[in-house]
Parts: structure tokens; C-alpha cells; sequence
């Protein structure tokens, strides 16, 4: 079994640098911006001006940001792509740490969300923040990031790696979740714009900047060739350098 191409291409990611931080960066920027439109876009959601048609589409997209949703993805790939099995403990804390940072965000700063958030006349947007480091107030208090997007852009950035020609599918289901979250009142669109760049930082460090990718491509091909005689026709997972976003 022939594994230095693809090894090659994983084991010499380039380090973090500016590259890395470019498209977080710029969704980052974005999120500034949306607070601006924040309150306005919540009011017409919660009013549900939203097509019937693309609400029903919208959700249909959220199971991709959920655990639920992800392992069916995962499973699938166990079951009708042999030759990528050994990739499929990487996607899965890929997808993890994408929703788990946007969590972690949220014990650092309370966020009324949508849903829950009193809007009047002379609201504010700053009024739907709370303190820093919140002990309490569960859900409501949870609007920022959104869990299910970072989860779900993290899982799209991690398929189009093992799959490049399905990576319009992918980034449009997590592009989906990300909508229906700001559709549903869940959270802002700020929120939303956010967890975005978290799941893109997931996804970059697992897949395409410093030592992770490496780390990662000698454990499957160890895999790979431990469980050859047990797949027909085993081969090396396939993954180029860093991918345009």
C-alpha cells in the first residue's frame, strides 16, 4: 500500500499563521456588523415573515449541526466508504470541538436569546447581553454562540476534506443550520456569525494548519495498514493540502 502522497500532503501542514486566522477573521468582522441589524432581523423572524417553503427546508437542514445528525453522517461513512474509516475519529472531534467551543463561549458571557429577550421600542442591542461569567439562567441566557452551527460548520468543513466534490452539499447544510438557528429565534444573527468562525478554526486546525493534521495522518495510516487484511481493497485516506473555504 502506496501512502506517500497522501501522508506527504498531511504531515507538512503549514503552522498557523496569517492564512489560518483569514476566514475566521473575516465572519468575525461580519459578526461586529451584524449587531447592528441584530434586533430588526430578530423582530421580522419572530414575526414569521419567513416563507413557509424555505422555514420547512431550513429545518430540515438543522439535524447536520446536532450530535444526532453527525453521527448518522458518521455512520454512513463507516458503512459505504471502507477506505475512509480511519479518518472518521478525526471528523468526529472535529465536529465536537466546533460545538464545544461555541458552549464554552457561553459560560463566558450571557446573551438573552431572541426567543426569550423583551424587545420594545427603545431596546438596544446591548441590552441583550448579560455579565460576564453567568452562573445561572440556562437557555434563555444561551444565545451566544450557537452550538449547532459551530457544530455543523465544523462537520461540513471535515466532509469536504474527505470529499471534495460533495463539499457544495455540506457547506450548504451548514450554511442551513446556521439560517434556521437565526430563523428559529434561537439566536441573533451576531450569535450565529460567531460560532461560524469557531467551527472554521476547528476545522482549519484539525485539517489543514499545524500539528493536528500530522499528528492525525500517522494514527490512520497506522490504522489503515493494522486493519488492511480485514477491507477489501484498503486504501489510504485521500486528503489534499489546506482547502479554500
Amino acid at each position: 500500500m502506496n501512502t506517500k502522497p497522501n501522508e506527504s500532503a498531511l504531515w507538512n501542514a503549514p503552522p498557523w499563521g496569517w492564512r489560518g486566522w483569514i476566514a475566521p477573521g473575516v465572519v468575525l468582522l461580519a459578526a461586529v456588523a451584524a449587531l447592528s441589524i441584530d434586533l430588526d432581523l430578530a423582530r421580522w423572524c419572530l414575526g414569521e415573515h419567513c416563507p413557509g417553503s424555505i422555514r420547512r427546508l431550513l429545518n430540515s437542514c438543522e439535524p447536520f449541526g446536532h450530535g444526532s445528525g453527525a453521527a448518522l453522517v458518521v455512520v454512513a461513512v463507516f458503512l459505504l466508504d471502507p477506505s475512509r474509516r480511519w479518518l472518521l475519529p478525526r471528523v468526529v472531534l472535529c465536529t465536537a470541538a466546533g460545538g464545544m467551543a461555541a458552549n464554552l463561549c457561553k459560560l463566558l458571557l450571557a446573551r438573552t436569546r431572541p426567543l426569550r429577550f423583551c424587545f420594545t421600542d427603545t431596546a438596544h442591542v446591548w441590552d441583550t447581553f448579560g455579565g460576564w461569567f453567568p452562573s445561572g439562567g440556562g437557555f434563555a441566557q444561551q444565545s451566544f454562540p450557537s452550538a449547532h452551527t459551530g457544530a455543523a460548520i465544523a462537520l461540513a468543513y471535515a466532509m469536504g476534506r474527505l470529499y471534495p466534490a460533495g463539499r457544495p452539499l455540506f457547506w450548504a447544510l451548514g450554511i442551513g443550520v446556521a439560517l434556521q438557528r437565526i430563523d428559529s429565534g434561537c439566536h441573533f444573527a451576531s450569535d450565529v456569525l460567531a460560532a461560524v468562525a469557531l467551527g472554521l478554526i476547528a476545522g482549519q486546525a484539525f485539517f489543514s494548519y499545524g500539528m493536528l493534521p500530522g499528528w492525525f495522518s500517522r494514527l490512520e495510516g497506522i490504522w489503515a495498514a493494522s486493519s488492511a487484511p480485514a477491507v477489501a481493497a484498503p486504501a489510504a485516506p485521500s486528503i489534499d493540502g489546506p482547502a479554500a473555504v
